[in-house]
């Protein structure tokens, strides 16, 4: 589409002056890519005891505000699968329906039911 005269140009987020209510989404989405409020301040306990030994804890990974769509039990199965899927080098599809799917369906369709927005693998 970009060849076309009534296409569209591709531009990175940093060479376009947004409005105010992008910019403050592109700021949310570069704090959660940081993982900074991620983690349920109730789920610190046993983030904190399951991964003391392996990982540097970072207090702003923990908010008291943050979701629990998933318990601990499915946060740590879907770690597992991404680092399988990471290990043996699988393709996006495996990644999609393994580790993106089940983690966004959680989020977007809380106790099942779609919302405005809504995911499906296909």
């Amino acid at each position: 589409m970009q060849l076309l005269e009534d296409g569209f140009d591709r531009a990175r987020f940093r060479d376009v002056d947004l409005p105010p209510s992008l910019a403050e989404v592109v700021k949310t989405l570069q704090q959660l890519g940081r993982g900074r409020g991620v983690v349920p301040e109730a789920h610190k306990a046993m983030f904190v005891a399951a991964e003391a030994q392996r990982t540097f804890i970072d207090e702003s990974w923990f908010s008291p505000t943050a979701g629990t769509y998933l318990s601990f039990a499915q946060v740590v199965a879907l770690v597992d699968k991404a680092a399988s899927c990471e290990r043996k080098m699988h393709d996006e599809a495996c990644w999609n329906m393994e580790v993106h799917h089940p983690l966004l369906a959680a989020v977007l369709r809380p106790e099942g039911k779609s919302g405005l927005v809504d995911v499906l693998y296909w």
